[in-house]
């Protein structure tokens, strides 16, 4: 986090306008000015890296930044809000909200003194965000939304080639679509959204290998899961 914000920090003073060629006697510049406030909102994947990508470029632009954490995952944003006021960030530049995306994050997309929103989650959302934002002042948008990842392996490739490809896709967010399982999942329905995917992969023709369910009787658990002639 630290070498992010010392990175966007770097920028701050790299951000000019270009002086554009015209006829004399006329001087065509162009000039970058903060754009005002920047509402944020992040999901619940490794929220702490998440908080710094979205602040560090907004702040070193010279916006104020209003940034809503996920409901599963609000201290880390918060300690680092903290933790920046305490070296000297000025009270009002950096603005940390908690709550439910329907209301908290609704109403951050639907403001009107927000002048900029960027938004990391689900596409269903997205959609959501994009449509509150255009309907309040047409604000610009940044959308980074989920996707599907699938591995695909064809029949002359090298199979331990694509065996030791396929440990390297999932350290972070961007996976193989459900090739790794890593733990229990964030909430239930987080969990029930996985256990729906599989089961409309098997009414589409899928032949499941392995796994399926749920694992063991507690907690938020899935079986490590593989098939054939996914669609």
């Amino acid at each position: 986090m630290a070498d992010l914000i010392r990175g966007a920090d770097d920028w701050a003073d790299k951000i000019h306008g270009l002086t554009v060629p015209a006829d004399l006697p006329h001087q065509v510049q162009t000039l970058h000015d903060p754009i005002g406030v920047a509402g944020q909102i992040i999901p619940w994947n490794f929220p702490l890296l998440m908080f710094a990508w979205k602040i560090a470029p907004a702040l070193a632009c010279g916006k104020s930044v209003v940034l809503k954490t996920a409901e599963q995952t609000p201290l880390s944003a918060l300690y680092a809000a903290k933790l920046l006021h305490g070296a000297g960030l000025p009270e009002g530049v950096l603005n940390v909200i908690s709550g439910f995306g329907p209301i908290a994050g609704a109403a951050l997309a639907s403001h009107i003194d927000v002048d900029k929103l960027a938004f990391t989650g689900s596409t269903d959302t997205g959609e959501i965000v994009l449509e509150l934002a255009a309907r309040s002042n047409l604000k610009p948008v940044t959308l980074e939304l989920g996707g599907k990842s699938p591995f695909i392996v064809c029949e002359d490739v090298d199979v331990d080639q694509a065996v030791e490809l396929a440990q390297l896709t999932g350290p972070l967010g961007t996976p193989s679509r459900r090739a790794f399982e890593q733990g229990p999942q964030i909430d239930n329905e987080q969990f029930e959204k996985i256990l729906k995917c599989i089961r409309s992969g098997i009414e589409s023709g899928a032949t499941l290998e392995t796994g399926g369910g749920q694992l063991g009787s507690k907690g938020y658990y899935i079986q490590p899961t593989s098939g054939e002639k996914l669609t």
